[in-house]
């Protein structure tokens, strides 16, 4: 690409972007896989270390569809642009401007405008003399207009160097107004009457091809399928045999259109209706940008309103704008809309009663037949403790008490009172230490005390384990009347009361919801995996055979009506509460 092309290519995309303070485009060499600067702006300008990382950050972006936007702050703010061109998927080069900082839609505007300009570069290398002179003549003649020093003096000198280049009769150029096109420019004609014949047939020709999106050249050819009718009638009724009508185009939407007219025995060849379309196309942002910096303030303020109003209520990005139409129905809908609140709380089945079974003496555990997770009954024997040393002591005892009977059945046939007193009151120490020896043998063989689940208690691995009296053995807990142990958050308890109800979910039953009743509240919290929660007991209005103490599931206590924008969004908002408050001095 020749040098001088690229610098008056790059002076055309400066003159298009407002509060430019320099640019440089480079070109990417597929042979060593560097950038070379192929021309700056200004002409003078040094390689700048700010454009040159913009220029490399572009560089390392592998979409082919996208710029870069960054914002240095310094003295003063600049913005940095820059805007990668492919060709068949190689990178050609890449254009990067520097401007004063701007906002949002102004910046969106300078991508905008880089990027057209860079579609009218990314076009094909030239492969003949002719071809490669159009587009010298292409930037030639866009350079001289940009030149200009307002919208009013590139419109004319737009229409009469079309006149000069092209040889037309007439070139008139018009803006979209409202959903049609106004005649503002006419070439040869210093005053002009808007209300003319001519005037509104140039119009109606411009609608048409603004309509059909597409350039129109009369005569059609034979396998145009455009509409011409307009284009005709502006023929037939001033003499114009030839006409070619091509539209302005910024950020996708047509904003002006040119006419060319000339004598019908000088058609339009397709070459010339490519030389204005490349014209146009690489001239449409300067003509856009400057056409609103010409414009009034209001009026400018005016156009963004109904833009932004047309870019939130419009067509485009339908998925996005429908989106964020159901979300914000949704949350008025939720702002307005009160629905049931419950509190959420972990819950598990605890026995009503629950009572501890512990070793009636000290000993040896000598057989294991229940634990944990047995059902009983009233007497059953769930355990027996080593008896051997108790069965000794029984029968020695049973050996002295029988002496003793017989001393005594001797001294009563001696009748030897005193002897009498004293061995019945023997006897009676021996029935006594021997009741005792024998209830202690009874308890050896460790009972149920009712129908009962043992919920706790495993002996079979302590078999022949020592025990003192007193040490626990096993928990057993009854088949009916249970209680449900919640265990509610911190953030939460201060909604919970007494004899508020709700249901219990459990984990081995989650298609059945049991009612439960609040009654009783611990008033001191326990830290349970990293949180805080308290305890609160609660009584089941139904209890079916199938429950065993110890399930788990979850509960919800109702504790009344709320706005349901307020139960979503609860958590969040405490939790900002806290942090304000923990923030503010």
């Amino acid at each position: 690409m020749a040098t001088a092309f690229a610098q008056n290519w790059l002076e055309i995309q400066c003159r298009s972007i407002q509060y430019v303070e320099r640019a440089i485009f480079v070109l990417a060499d597929s042979e060593d896989r560097r950038l070379k600067m192929a021309a700056s702006w200004p002409v003078d300008n040094e390689k700048p270390s700010e454009l040159l990382a913009t220029v490399r950050l572009a560089a390392r972006k592998k979409n082919t569809d996208g710029g870069v936007r960054a914002t240095l702050t310094s003295n003063q703010r600049f913005d940095y642009f820059a805007w990668p061109i492919f060709v068949n998927g190689h990178l050609l080069g890449i254009v990067a401007v520097q401007t004063k900082h701007q906002e949002k839609p102004v910046q969106r505007s300078i991508l905008q405008t880089l990027k057209v300009g860079a579609q009218w570069l990314a076009l094909p290398e030239p492969e003949t003399e002719k071809q490669e002179q159009l587009f010298q003549n292409t930037v030639r003649l866009a350079l001289g207009i940009t030149d200009q020093a307002d919208y009013r003096a590139m419109l004319t000198a737009l229409v009469n160097l079309l006149i000069l280049e092209l040889h037309c009769d007439r070139v008139s150029f018009g803006a979209v107004k409202e959903q049609h096109c106004e005649v503002v420019a006419v070439s040869n004609s210093a005053n002009m009457d808007a209300k003319a014949n001519l005037i509104k047939a140039v119009a109606h020709a411009m609608d048409e091809a603004i309509d059909q999106d597409s350039i129109l050249n009369f005569p059609a050819v034979a396998n145009d399928q455009n509409i011409y009718r307009a284009h005709k009638e502006l023929a037939k009724n001033f003499g114009s045999g030839s006409i070619l009508t091509v539209p302005l185009v910024h950020q996708q939407k047509i904003f002006a259109t040119v006419t060319l007219e000339r004598n019908e025995s000088h058609p339009f060849t397709a070459s010339e209706a490519n030389f204005c379309h490349q014209l146009m196309l690489l001239l449409a942002p300067s003509f856009y940008m400057r056409e609103r910096l010409d414009q009034p303030l209001t009026k400018r303020l005016s156009e963004d309103a109904r833009d932004s109003f047309g870019a939130v209520f419009g067509l485009s990005r339908l998925r996005l704008k429908l989106s964020l139409t159901a979300a914000a129905l949704l949350v008025g809908f939720s702002a307005f809309t009160s629905t049931q609140f419950n509190v959420s709380a972990g819950a598990a089945l605890e026995g009503r009663i629950q009572r501890s079974i512990a070793a009636p003496i000290a000993g040896y555990i000598d057989t294991a037949i229940a634990r944990a997770g047995d059902t009983v009954d009233q007497g059953d024997i769930i355990a027996t403790m080593d008896d051997s040393e108790l069965r000794l002591q029984e029968a020695k005892l049973e050996a002295q008490r029988q002496q003793t009977n017989r001393a005594l059945r001797e001294a009563m046939a001696t009748r030897d009172l005193v002897q009498v007193r004293v061995l019945n009151a023997q006897l009676d120490q021996a029935n006594a230490e021997l009741k005792l020896v024998q209830d202690q043998l009874e308890r050896t063989r460790i009972r149920a005390p009712f129908n009962a689940i043992i919920i706790d208690g495993d002996l079979s691995d302590q078999l022949g384990a020592p025990v003192e009296r007193g040490d626990s053995l096993f928990r057993i807990a009854p088949l009916s009347g249970y209680r449900v142990i919640l265990k509610v958050r911190e953030q939460d308890i201060a909604f919970v009361q007494n004899d508020q109800i709700g249901t219990l979910t459990l984990a081995s039953l989650p298609g059945e919801h049991l009612p439960l009743t609040v009654e009783k509240i611990t008033a001191v919290a326990t830290a349970e995996d990293g949180a805080n929660v308290f305890r609160v007991e609660a009584a089941l209005s139904e209890a079916p055979e199938i429950l065993r103490p110890g399930m788990g599931g979850v509960a919800k206590i109702n504790v009344g009506e709320r706005r349901m924008l307020w139960i979503w969004t609860r958590d969040i908002i405490d939790w900002i509460r806290l942090k304000l408050w923990s923030w503010w001095p």
